[in-house]
């Protein structure tokens, strides 16, 4: 416990957090296809998820959306530059 404290002291003393950034390195994006009502209607809506892996992205989009609603995915999603 002490060492995570004294980490965060240190990333907050350093520029720009460079040597502890927890979600940039623990959290991923991953993308799904979920079934979701509109107006009276279904459709099949693409959506993204911040989660640390793929379970839990689908734990999380099971709660949001019910659970036969998770039509493909989650897929990690391609890192850009």
């Amino acid at each position: 416990m002490q060492l995570l404290a004294w980490i965060k002291s240190y990333a907050n003393q350093s520029d720009g957090q460079v040597f502890f950034d927890r979600n940039k390195y623990l959290m991923r994006t991953y993308k799904a296809s979920v079934r979701v009502k509109v107006n009276g209607r279904t459709q099949v809506i693409a959506t993204e998820i911040r989660a640390p892996n793929a379970q839990d992205a689908r734990w999380l989009l099971w709660a949001m959306y019910g659970f036969h609603s998770v039509q493909a995915g989650p897929t990690p999603k391609s890192q850009e530059g």
